[in-house]
C-alpha cells in the first residue's frame, strides 16, 4: 500500500498540471467524473492532503525525517507543492527505504544477520486499495468510485480462479450481503472488468489469464 500511495502522488502531480487554466482537463475529468475545473481542483486538494498525511505517518515509522518534512509541507501548501523538487527527493527517499526493507540504514550487514533472506514473492498482478478507491493491474492504477465494487473485486482477488456465487459473497465480506454483481461491474474500467467472468447460477471469478488476450 505504501508504494501505491507514492505512485498515486505521481498521478496527482500530473493532474495538478492539467488543472492549470491553459490546460485541457479531459482525461482527468473522465477519471474523476467531474467536468467543472473548480470542483476538480477541490477534489485534487482533498486527495493530496489525505495521501500526504498517510505518507507522513509512514515516514515517522520508517524514520525518514526529510521525507516527512516534505509531506507536512505538502499538507500546508496543497497540490501546488507537488511540483516541488524537494518533495520529489523526499518521495524517492521513502521509496528507496521501503524497497530496501526495514533493516536498511539500521547498521546491519549480511555478515551480521547470517544468510541472505529468501527472495520475496512477486507482488500480485491485481491489487485493491479500498481506502484510496483504486485497483492496480500490473502497475497501472485505475480509479473505482464504488466501495462495494472494490470489495467485490477484493474478494475475487483473494480467491483467483474460484467461482463465487453472489449469495456467498457475504461469507467473505458482510458488506456484500445482497449485492448484485451485474450492477457492481458497471463501475469497473474495461481493463479490470474484462478479467472477471460471470456465469448465471455459478457466480463470478477472476481470470487473470484473460489479460494476455486483451
Amino acid at each position: 500500500m505504501c508504494i501505491e500511495l507514492l505512485d498515486r502522488l505521481d498521478f496527482l502531480r500530473q493532474a495538478e498540471r492539467a488543472c492549470g487554466p491553459a490546460n485541457p482537463i479531459g482525461d482527468f475529468s473522465r477519471i474523476y467524473g467531474i467536468s467543472n475545473r473548480a470542483e476538480l481542483v477541490e477534489r485534487l486538494h482533498a486527495e493530496t492532503s489525505n495521501i500526504a498525511r498517510k505518507l507522513a505517518a509512514i515516514c515517522d515509522r520508517e524514520q525518514c525525517v526529510n521525507a516527512q518534512r516534505q509531506f507536512h509541507e505538502l499538507i500546508i501548501q496543497g497540490p501546488r507543492f507537488l511540483r516541488s523538487h524537494s518533495l520529489r527527493v523526499g518521495c524517492e527517499e521513502l521509496r528507496t527505504r521501503l524497497v530496501a526493507g526495514p533493516s536498511s540504514g539500521r547498521g546491519e550487514s549480511r555478515s551480521e544477520v547470517g544468510d541472505d533472506p529468501p527472495a520475496a514473492p512477486p507482488p500480485p498482478r491485481l491489487t485493491v486499495n479500498i481506502e484510496c478507491k483504486t485497483v492496480t493491474l500490473d502497475g497501472m492504477l485505475h480509479d473505482v468510485t464504488s466501495d462495494l465494487t472494490l470489495r467485490w473485486v477484493k474478494v475475487l482477488t483473494e480467491h483467483p480462479g474460484e467461482w463465487i456465487a453472489s449469495s456467498k459473497l457475504k461469507d467473505h465480506d458482510q458488506q456484500l450481503d445482497g449485492a448484485r454483481t451485474s450492477r457492481l461491474r458497471q463501475y469497473l474500467p474495461d481493463a479490470i472488468g474484462t478479467l472477471i467472468e460471470s456465469d448465471t447460477g455459478t457466480g463470478s471469478r477472476l481470470n487473470l489469464s484473460l489479460a494476455y488476450l486483451a
